[in-house]
């Protein structure tokens, strides 16, 4: 039995008695040449917060409070901090303390007695639940066994793959690899391969790669399928009674060029007292995903669609997004429609949502709408509604900088590729008026569904509930102070004052409109 194991044997038969060094070296029959080594394993012990220290010298049992709960954050060069459940500071783990534990495992830890001037260490003890079982890397292929090397770096083991868990990999290929088993920290974790994905810098790979290290499943269940594919394509005579029918109203889509699927429309109009009637349409899914089914928990665990530079992994299979909750042209579809009659100035003067129908009468792309906003383009149909949509934008854009709102531009891009899935082209997406008027008429229907949704809990509860409303927080002092160095350093003033107004920024970003640093500044603002 090892020094370590008598100690907590000992303090455990004994929890409230403390003994000196001296004591502990009799009791545990350390002879005297044996003691200086001792007293380094009391002092590291202590350290470990395996035995503690207490008045004159005296130790006893370590106290369980030192452990901490939280989740491990490795950096690439090997160490990592555990960020802990009660948000105080981070607690640093050397590599050679973390354990069993991955990157971003939820796990508990020991810590360590804080030495003067130190920042505070531990170790980890025990793993929770782990962030992952899958790990995404490359196959190396020994005389018997293989590796896995993973592709993330703050991944610090090689998983060992058996002959017979290797799947006919071959050597080099970028593979999928389960965790079976890890007991011992002195030995590397074993796993098996259940994906081969093919050889890096074939087309598409590196894509399909950080879909797998991401978890992002790019297949639905035979359930979620079958439950897709049982939905009709016909809409229920009684369904559409019961709602606002806007199939007669001039109503289009306007989306990227290569957009698939189309999930909301506008329509415009005039009054007779002069007011605009604005429509925003949202594809109404809920009607078709029942609370419990297959297909709402299929959407709850990916919570969103995700666009890659060549693929899009959806949230819901094709049969929907693409199809029967896709807002195609000529076809009735399903909506949540927001009705705003709004004045000449842009202000909403009473508004109505409302379950509804629709049917789209074209799908227009952004350039399209570009062009007849510029003259270029001819559409008999919708030039006038196009133009009025347009103006009001303009009005609804002016109305929000005169409260302060800041004008972030597009940053985003697009990647050109090749035939065999290699980029070849880098284009910044131009940010046309076109962009801006349907950015402006869904900030106002969420702003307006915002409000509803607060006028209604209020109304029910008679509290005042929170509800989430997206906006930039005043900067703290020393965010501003970093960006007015981060400005000094490329020779830009920025006025310096107690009283941080949206209007300083907006000076700053107008000073700077159109020029090298425009983009860069923008976007370290915006952080």
């Amino acid at each position: 039995m090892s020094i370590e194991e008598q100690l907590i044997q000992l303090f455990e038969k004994n929890p409230n008695h403390y003994y000196k060094p001296r004591q502990l070296a009799k009791i545990l029959k350390i002879t005297e040449r044996q003691y200086p080594a001792f007293k380094r394993k009391l002092k590291k012990l202590a350290e470990q917060g395996i035995i503690t220290r207490h008045k004159k010298g005296k130790i006893g049992q370590g106290l369980r409070s030192y452990e901490v709960e939280g989740i491990l954050h490795v950096k690439t060069q090997g160490y990592g901090f555990l960020i802990t459940d009660d948000d105080k500071a981070d607690i640093f783990i050397s590599q050679k303390n973390m354990g069993l534990a991955f990157h971003g495992d939820r796990v508990r830890a020991l810590l360590f007695a804080r030495l003067r001037g130190k920042s505070q260490e531990g170790r980890v003890v025990e793993v929770l639940q782990r962030a992952r079982n899958n790990f995404v890397g490359t196959f190396r292929q020994g005389k018997y066994w293989g590796t896995v090397m993973p592709d993330n770096l703050k991944i610090h083991r090689t998983l060992y793959i058996a002959p017979e868990n290797q799947m006919g990999a071959q050597d080099g290929q970028k593979v999928v690899a389960h965790l079976l088993e890890w007991t011992d920290e002195r030995q590397n974790p074993t796993g098996e391969i259940v994906e081969i994905l093919g050889r890096p810098g074939d087309p598409g790979i590196d894509v399909l790669s950080i879909a797998r290290s991401f978890d992002l499943p790019d297949i639905f269940s035979k359930k979620v399928t079958a439950e897709a594919e049982a939905i009709p394509d016909e809409i229920p005579q009684d369904e559409i009674d019961r709602r606002l029918d806007w199939r007669n109203e001039l109503t289009f889509t306007i989306d990227p060029v290569d957009s698939k699927d189309f999930d909301d429309a506008v329509s415009l109009k005039i009054l007779d007292n002069g007011h605009y009637l604005l429509g925003v349409h949202i594809a109404d899914v809920s009607y078709y995903v029942r609370p419990n089914s297959a297909l709402d928990k299929e959407s709850q665990d990916r919570s969103t669609s995700v666009y890659l530079v060549d693929r899009v992994i959806p949230m819901f299979p094709e049969r929907l997004s693409n199809e029967i909750c896709s807002l195609k042209q000529g076809v009735d579809r399903l909506t949540f429609s927001v009705i705003m009659e709004m004045g000449k100035d842009g202000n909403v003067l009473k508004y109505e949502i409302r379950e509804s129908i629709i049917n789209s009468d074209r799908r227009f792309a952004y350039e399209e709408i570009q062009e007849i906003i510029d003259g270029k383009r001819n559409e008999p149909k919708f030039q006038d509604t196009v133009l009025e949509m347009y103006r009001l934008s303009k009005k609804l854009i002016q109305k929000r900088q005169e409260r302060g709102s800041l004008d972030f531009g597009s940053h985003e891009v697009r990647i050109e590729l090749d035939e065999l899935g290699k980029p070849i082209a880098i284009h910044r997406i131009e940010q046309l008026d076109s962009h801006r008027l349907i950015e402006e008429f869904m900030v106002l229907a969420n702003s307006i569904v915002a409000r509803h949704v607060d006028k209604i809990l209020k109304e029910k509860t008679g509290l005042e509930l929170p509800f989430p409303y997206r906006v930039h927080e005043k900067p703290s002092g020393e965010k501003l102070k970093d960006f007015r160095q981060f400005l000094k350093a490329l020779g830009i003033s920025f006025k310096s004052t107690s009283r941080v107004t949206p209007r300083l920024f907006q000076d700053l970003q107008k000073s700077l409109k159109g020029s090298e640093l425009q983009l860069l500044v923008e976007e370290v603002m915006v952080r």
